[in-house]
């Protein structure tokens, strides 16, 4: 079997995400950044796995275009679709719906929201004075857990019943 992984990261959280899916994940992994590989070809993956955080309630625009630009051969994958954010429960379903078209949600195998991770030192001045003062109002929740991600994993290999 052959895994893609195309994800968007700005401060490394998603990219831990994908690389503890890839240790987990049987036969030939291949992790794409689609900042640095935006048209990756995914034709040659039985399994696609895509992923990004929630930057102030969006996902990157390059992970929705990625989706868009793919979605009726990514509706034929075994799919996995996943994000990264600091809220939990009912608010970071929300967030998943918005992330990824309703086509895809309803194609995938595997959907799950994951904690993020807030990483001060990996910003830059105006994310920090941003995330300090949304904090206040919302803390973030959750901090990268690489079981849930060996989770993700297993249930995108798990048999269909």
């Amino acid at each position: 079997m052959r895994t893609l992984i195309a994800y968007t990261t700005r401060h490394g959280t998603t990219l831990r995400y994908a690389e503890a899916m890839a240790r987990a994940l049987s036969g030939e992994v291949v992790l794409t950044d689609l900042r640095q590989e935006p048209a990756v070809d995914i034709s040659p993956f039985d399994t696609v796995v895509i992923g990004g955080a929630v930057y102030f309630g969006n996902v990157s625009p390059l992970l929705k275009e990625f989706c868009l630009s793919n979605i009726e051969e990514l509706k034929r994958k075994n799919l996995g679709l996943f994000v990264c954010c600091c809220l939990d429960g009912e608010q970071a379903e929300k967030q998943m719906q918005a992330a990824y078209p309703l086509e895809l949600l309803d194609a995938a195998k595997v959907k799950k929201t994951l904690a993020g991770d807030i990483d001060l030192s990996r910003m830059n001045l105006i994310e920090r004075l941003i995330v300090k003062l949304v904090e206040r109002k919302i803390p973030c929740t959750g901090r990268f857990n690489e079981e849930a991600a060996n989770e993700f994993a297993h249930m995108l290999e798990a048999p269909d019943l």
